[in-house]
């Protein structure tokens, strides 16, 4: 049963990275179906414990983040503005949500760091190349991408076929 639902996992990931970069847009059904796979693939590796441990502290930094957004956007717009429709896409936000649900709670800072950077960096390319464009950032096909590396790393150093912590490439159980 998990080797089914951690195969739909790679493949929702692979389908929301090449819609991100091809359609700047992500199909609706698919970041709930993540979502609710990589909740049940936390329950099922760590337990409920587990779980509740990490997922408040994770929910909170997503808060923060997103805060820190509608802060933003309000100081730019000079007024209150949904920035979730013109500087951070709703598939985005939902990505980073259903990442909340399977990364511990360093593992996800650290996820979402580095896939913001490396979006920002390819969004800087982009806009080198084409310097009078205005440039999107594919976060959600980024964070989706590394994620499927993560996993490909984490299967050839022989740990869990899902990625869930950073400490299984630092300390990784022999």
């Amino acid at each position: 049963m998990t080797a089914f639902i951690s195969i739909g996992i790679y493949l929702l990931n692979g389908l929301i990275g090449f819609q991100d970069f091809k359609e700047r847009s992500i199909s609706a059904w698919i970041v709930p179906a993540l979502l609710v796979s990589f909740a049940f693939m936390q329950y099922h590796y760590q337990g409920l414990l587990h779980f509740s441990e990490f997922l408040p502290l994770n929910l909170l930094y997503l808060g923060i983040i997103l805060g820190s957004i509608l802060v933003y956007a309000f100081l730019k717009f000079k007024k209150w503005t949904n920035p979730f429709d013109r500087l951070v896409g709703w598939g985005d936000v939902w990505i980073m949500l259903a990442f909340a649900f399977i990364l511990e709670t360093q593992t996800y800072i650290f996820f979402l760091t580095l896939s913001s950077c490396v979006s920002l960096l390819i969004a800087l390319i982009m806009k080198m190349r084409k310097p009078n464009e205005q440039v999107q950032f594919p976060l959600a096909g980024m964070m989706s991408v590394i994620y499927l590396v993560l996993c490909v790393a984490g299967f050839i150093i022989g740990q869990q076929a899902v990625f869930t912590s950073i400490h299984e490439f630092i300390n990784p159980v022999i």
